[in-house]
C-alpha cells in the first residue's frame, strides 16, 4: 500500500494523503521511474553487498560471478516488465481500487505456477479457496466499473491492471523456479535481489529513454524526494518477496498475494480516505477474506 500511495504521489499531482501536500510531485513518466526505482535499489543493495565482501569479509565481491547473473537474468527482465505495467495501471486507477485488483493475481500465479513450475492445488481446499477468492474480489471490483463516480475506471485501465496481474504471476513463478537453484550458483537472497533489480533497470532504461526522451533529466526536488521513499519501501518488500518465494510454493503467495488487497486498502483508507462503497463491495471483500483463510 506504501509502494502504491508514494509511487501515486510521484506519478499525478493528486493530493497524496488527508493531511499531507495539496498536490503530487507531477512527473508522468513511468518508464523513467521503474528503471530509477530498480537502478536505485539495486545499486544500493550492490554496494552494501561488495563493501560486506571487500572490507568485512576481506574476499572477492561474491556478485562478479557469470553463472548468477545468469541465473537472475530471467526474473529480472520479467520483473522490470511487470514494474512498469504496474505504474502505468496505478496512474490510471485511483490507489484504493489498484490495491483490490491485486487479490485477482492469485489465478496468474497459480496458472504460472503450473506452466513453469508444475505445481498445482494441493488439496480440494486450495481450490475452493482460488475459486472464492477469484469470485470475492470479482464482486467487489465489479463497482469500480459500475459506480461511475471518483472511484470508477474505463476499459484501459482495466487492461493495464490484468496485464499486471499476469506480469506479476510471471514474476512469482519465474522468482520460485530461480530461489530453488540458488544453491547451484551459492546465491543469497539479497544477491539474488540486487542482481534482479539491476537487470530489470538495464532492460527498461533504453526503452524510457526511446519513449519518454530525457524527463529524467528534469526531476525536481520534490520528485526527488518521492522517488527516494518509494525506493525505500521497494527495497524492504522484494527482499520479503524472495525471502517468501524461497520458503514457500508460488500457490502459497498467492494466497499472500489476495490478502494482501485488503489490509492494504485500509492503509490507503487512513492515510488519504475511505472511498464510498457499496454492500456490493463490502460482501465481495468479506467473501474474499473467508475464501484465503
Amino acid at each position: 500500500s506504501l509502494i502504491a500511495i508514494t509511487s501515486k504521489c510521484l506519478l499525478t499531482d493528486k493530493k497524496c494523503s488527508r493531511w499531507g501536500p495539496q498536490h503530487g510531485a507531477d512527473f508522468p513518466y513511468p518508464l523513467h521511474i521503474s528503471w530509477l526505482h530498480l537502478f536505485i535499489v539495486g545499486a544500493c543493495l550492490f554496494a552494501v553487498l561488495t563493501f560486506n565482501d571487500a572490507v568485512i569479509a576481506k574476499r572477492k565481491p561474491r556478485l562478479f560471478d557469470g553463472r548468477k547473473l545468469r541465473l537472475c537474468s530471467m526474473v529480472g527482465c520479467v520483473f522490470g516488465l511487470k514494474n512498469v505495467v504496474g505504474l502505468m495501471a496505478l496512474r490510471e486507477t485511483p490507489t484504493a481500487t489498484y490495491m483490490l485488483f491485486h487479490a485477482l493475481n492469485i489465478v496468474f500465479i497459480a496458472l504460472a505456477a503450473w506452466v513453469v513450475l508444475g505445481e498445482t492445488p494441493g488439496s480440494i481446499g486450495e481450490i475452493v479457496s482460488l475459486v472464492g477468492i477469484v469470485i470475492g474480489s470479482s464482486i467487489s471490483s465489479s463497482e469500480s466499473f459500475f459506480s461511475g463516480g471518483e472511484h470508477s475506471i474505463g476499459g484501459f485501465a482495466f487492461l493495464l491492471n490484468i496485464t499486471n496481474g499476469i506480469c506479476a504471476g510471471a514474476t512469482v513463478a519465474t522468482l520460485r523456479w530461480t530461489t530453488l537453484r540458488m544453491g547451484e550458483a551459492n546465491l543469497t537472497i539479497a544477491e539474488l535481489t540486487c542482481l534482479e533489480l539491476l537487470v530489470g533497470a538495464a532492460v527498461i532504461m533504453p526503452i524510457a529513454f526511446v519513449f519518454e526522451g530525457g524527463a529524467v533529466f528534469t526531476i525536481n526536488s520534490t520528485q526527488w524526494f518521492w522517488l527516494l521513499v518509494s525506493s525505500v519501501i521497494i527495497l524492504i518488500y522484494h527482499l520479503v518477496l524472495s525471502l517468501i518465494c524461497y520458503l514457500a510454493p508460488a500457490m502459497v503467495v498467492g494466497v499472500v498475494e489476495a490478502l494482501k488487497p485488503l489490509p492494504a486498502f485500509v492503509i490507503v483508507a487512513l492515510i488519504q480516505k475511505l472511498p464510498h462503497k457499496t454492500t456490493r463491495f463490502w460482501l465481495g471483500t468479506l467473501f474474499t477474506l473467508a475464501s484465503a483463510i
